[in-house]
């Protein structure tokens, strides 16, 4: 029993016949290749001439006194960072007062080290308080306060020890 086709699927059944037939004889007998030829091939003088007008264009080219002034500027040290807050600079950069210690000697408050704790973490059971933007654990010393260990860590405050002085001190959360 044959299945009768309809006109339309005889039309598409003989264009792709058609299709597959042209794509069997051009990749069977299609043409081959060109062959390309290159002449882009210089001597070695030519490439000697084109180096020494390059490196004699760079020599002529100096930069403008606007371009020296910017690269000068760059290199310079800033005075006041762009990147930070005008609050946060006058904060940091207030004037600080005296303040008298055990002992009688009286040491600039600059001196002392001032403490943000911005932050408290608990992980598994393990504690990590974030001060001055930096992770510490119980035990831990403090890199940018050398002889201060961290005592206690709580969500409301952190505890810290002055290893030299024998004094502690008390941070609240600064969030």
């Amino acid at each position: 029993m044959a299945a009768k086709i309809e006109k339309r699927q005889a039309i598409i059944l003989g264009i792709m016949v058609l299709v597959v037939l042209y794509g069997a004889y051009d990749f069977l007998f299609g043409r081959s290749p060109k062959k390309v030829e290159v002449t882009s091939v210089r001597k070695v003088e030519d490439v000697g001439t084109i180096l020494t007008q390059v490196v004699g264009g760079m020599k002529a080219a100096s930069p403008s006194p606007a371009m020296v002034y910017a690269i000068s500027r760059a290199e310079e040290r800033w005075l006041k960072d762009p990147f930070l807050e005008r609050r946060a600079y006058r904060d940091f950069f207030r004037t600080r007062v005296a303040v008298p210690v055990e002992g009688g000697k009286v040491l600039p408050e600059s001196k002392k080290p001032s403490f943000k704790y911005s932050g408290y973490v608990n992980s598994g059971g393990k504690e990590i308080a974030i001060i001055n933007g930096l992770e510490y654990t119980i035990g831990d010393s403090l890199v940018d306060a050398p002889g201060y260990v961290v005592k206690t860590i709580d969500p409301q405050k952190v505890v810290l020890e002055n290893t030299l002085e024998r004094e502690r001190m008390e941070v609240p959360i600064n969030e």
